[in-house]
């Protein structure tokens, strides 16, 4: 029992890497009997837009760390393309193709688009969780929001959020599968008892 217990949580933990992008997804199901205002603030007492916002903030932090990372690349591999040209002019032409070689190790490659899904997605999230922040601060100081203004913007926002997490689920379950294929599996075997 305890080895199935076991297996379930680790299929649950591997799978997240794939299925994590539905936190973008889920829109706000508003009962019957409460407004727009009073469901955002039950939800930010629940910590879910919070949460959505962190996840959105770590997703763009990463986005931008890789940005960073490509631009450091792209300048030294001008660099070294500087220095190719330079010694190629000089008439080094042997160490010219081995500064070249370096060069391809350094170059960037290119920001996919699934990453700037994934960009995207957290903007829209950073969104929503502000306004819903604004709407339930509104409200305790006595301005008014629509519950019209709310729904159609929460339908708005989402009509967006969930073809992009579809597109960012099929992405990375497609990745995590390519990588899969090259991963060591330890073979099982042996004898089922220590003792035998």
């Amino acid at each position: 029992m305890l080895g199935a217990g076991l297996m379930f949580r680790f299929s649950v933990k591997s799978t997240a890497v794939v299925w994590f992008p539905l936190v973008w997804a889920m829109a706000p199901v508003k009962k019957d009997d409460r407004t727009w205002i009073q469901h955002l603030a039950i939800e930010q007492d629940r910590g879910i837009p919070q949460f959505v916002a962190k996840w959105s903030w770590f997703c763009i932090a990463v986005f931008v760390l890789k940005y960073v990372v490509w631009a450091i690349r792209y300048e030294g591999a001008a660099l070294v393309d500087s220095i190719g040209l330079w010694l190629a002019k000089w008439g080094f032409g042997t160490v010219t193709e081995n500064v070249q070689a370096i060069a391809e190790l350094v170059r960037p490659g290119a920001i996919l688009w699934w990453e700037i899904g994934v960009v995207a997605n957290s903007m829209l999230g950073l969104t929503y969780w502000w306004l819903s922040r604004t709407w339930v601060a509104e409200s305790r100081h006595g301005v008014s929001v629509s519950d019209s203004k709310i729904e159609s913007f929460t339908r708005w926002i989402f009509f967006f959020r969930r073809p992009l997490t579809l597109y960012l689920i099929i992405c990375n379950g497609y990745i995590v599968l390519r990588m899969a294929r090259y991963l060591p599996v330890p073979e099982i075997g042996g004898s089922p008892f220590p003792w035998n």
